[in-house]
């Protein structure tokens, strides 16, 4: 009970193969639906409400029976079935399927090498690695320390893509978050204090010529302007900004995003996450 011996659409009376009318009409809906750019979780979503079953007590439809009907040649009439769909629109829908499997394939090649190269352990700065964990269904992808002595994280790569979405969507939310501490940092400090003392006795003295002072000056004025680490990131800030504000929230990551707006994405101790946008804010 509960078990179809034929595909959705058809019965077996008096030993033949018959079309039911009410499942037809999916059918059709299913092929015209996918062709016009509905996916297979939106038709199935559409078709559990209908309130029509899939099967003998089973009227939640999911993506993988769309699929598997979209996939059935029979419903052209292959292996004497009845003709449901014309082999025009079986060739289109399942041409399209095969166009966003490509891309799908691409989208994900794409997002894996971003993250493999700008990802890095931040115990030892090396890179990341992605092994398999499990079999059939209980697989993941785990992703580790690519230095085997380090040991730092071990996290699951859907748990790490989460987290990175998750903290995105915060930065959408809010974009004031995106901006950086206004602030710069000056390193060789105590140097610059005792070349200013040295510079500014020389100025009260006589012993120096006004051309000697002008060059110090102007050398110490360079030596500050090279040890100072603070950039105007306002312009980057925007383009952050400006790349965000046209999502009111992501459901997946791409390389084109991250591309846009992160630089660098650090894994600490434990599997914590943190990214660091292309203006040097972390996140």
């Amino acid at each position: 009970m509960g078990t179809r011996y034929v595909p959705f659409g058809y019965e077996i009376t008096d030993g033949r193969l018959a079309v039911i009318p009410q499942e037809e009409r999916l059918v059709k809906s299913a092929f015209e639906l996918y062709i016009s750019g509905k996916s297979f979780k939106n038709i199935a979503e559409r078709f559990t409400m209908t309130g029509i079953e899939y099967r003998e007590g089973k009227a939640d439809w999911n993506k993988n029976m769309i699929k598997r009907m979209i996939e059935n040649e029979r419903y052209c009439g292959k292996d004497d079935y009845p003709r449901i769909i014309s082999d025009e629109v079986y060739k289109r829908a399942n041409e399209l399927k095969a166009k966003k499997q490509l891309d799908i394939d691409d989208d994900k090649l794409n997002l894996d090498k971003f993250i493999r190269q700008n990802t890095e352990c931040s115990k030892c700065g090396s890179k990341i690695k992605r092994k398999q964990h499990g079999r059939c269904k209980t697989a993941h992808i785990i992703i580790d320390c690519a230095n085997d002595q380090c040991e730092a994280f071990s996290i699951r790569e859907s748990t790490f893509h989460e987290i990175i979405r998750e903290k995105i969507n915060k930065l959408i939310e809010n974009p004031e978050l995106i901006k950086p501490p206004e602030s710069s940092e000056v390193i060789d400090s105590e140097e610059i204090e005792q070349k200013s003392n040295e510079l500014y006795c020389k100025l009260n003295g006589d012993d120096a010529g006004r051309g000697e002072l002008l060059k110090q000056i102007f050398d110490l004025a360079k030596y500050k302007f090279d040890r100072c680490t603070g950039t105007d990131t306002s312009a980057i800030t925007e383009e952050i900004q400006n790349v965000l504000c046209r999502y009111s929230k992501i459901d997946k990551l791409t390389a084109e995003l991250l591309n846009k707006i992160i630089s660098k994405i650090h894994i600490y101790d434990g599997g914590r996450v943190q990214i660091e946008l292309r203006n040097g804010k972390i996140i």
